[in-house]
């Protein structure tokens, strides 16, 4: 587990931070939206308040290999047996908004292939992009400083690309509750299962002044850019088509938090 502290500065008390994780983009594969990957890269960057994580699974990363079993027939042609070629894409595509990534999470897909004894893609990414490479699950302390006061707010997050098989979305976000019960955090997040998301749990604690407040934790599943059903695209059927999995939408999901007043949402 790796953990970062990372520190934002903000003037006013009605400052809304965003952070929007990029989880499992999947960009080599024949169903990425590349419409909707754009669209989130483009909002991220025009929006000051906005910030991301990447949470791993930049691409399939599905090469021929004498005990691969999963099959090539659903990357994009470019992208076949060439994850050099994927992840120089990659870097053009997120350059821009490199100083708003807090970080890059490796996903199960591009540790297979770290694994085979190829290079590690996504810590190269991460040092061209000049971010924190995050290995596969983080604990992220995000404090913001009030800079007319110097009043100190902290935002803590548990990021993993994760893992979970089940067939509802409903027991992977249990999954993470029981993590929180071992693991302290503010928002959980988790990538993997290419489900739109999300819970608020409400907890109660005494103030160092006595006082009963009540707190929230956020649990979010992180969603993906890879649409589960193939659309037109010939004779090639997708996995989740192949195993019956759901249909499932595409896109991402927006933490909210205020830190002046410590209010903290969840959009999905």
């Amino acid at each position: 587990m790796k953990s970062l502290n990372y520190v934002i500065n903000y003037d006013s008390e009605d400052y809304i931070f965003s952070l929007e994780p990029i989880s499992d983009p999947h960009r080599d594969d024949i169903n990425f939206d590349e419409e909707k990957f754009k669209k989130v890269l483009r909002r991220i960057e025009a929006d000051p308040s906005r910030y991301t994580i990447g949470l791993g699974d930049y691409g399939s990363s599905i090469y021929s290999y004498p005990n691969e079993n999963r099959g090539t027939q659903t990357i994009k042609q470019e992208f076949k047996d060439n994850p050099e070629i994927l992840y120089k894409t990659l870097q053009s595509e997120l350059s821009p908004i490199k100083h708003k990534i807090i970080g890059l999470i490796e996903g199960n897909h591009d540790y297979k292939v770290h694994q085979r004894g190829f290079y590690n893609w996504v810590k190269e990414l991460a040092g061209d992009l000049d971010v924190p490479f995050l290995s596969y699950t983080a604990l992220i302390n995000i404090k913001f400083i009030h800079k007319p006061t110097g009043r100190e707010t902290n935002l803590k997050v548990y990021a993993t690309h994760g893992r979970y098989t089940g067939a509802e979305s409903s027991a992977a976000i249990t999954k993470l509750k029981r993590i929180s019960s071992q693991i302290e955090a503010d928002v959980y997040l988790m990538g993997d299962r290419h489900d739109l998301d999300g819970a608020k749990k409400a907890f109660l604690y005494i103030d160092n002044d006595g006082v009963i407040r009540e707190g929230t934790k956020i649990f979010g599943l992180c969603g993906c850019f890879v649409r589960g059903y193939s659309l037109d695209n010939g004779d090639e059927s997708s996995y989740p088509e192949r195993m019956m999995l759901y249909p499932n939408r595409v896109g991402t999901i927006t933490i909210a938090f205020a830190p002046f007043t410590g209010r903290l949402n969840i959009h999905v």
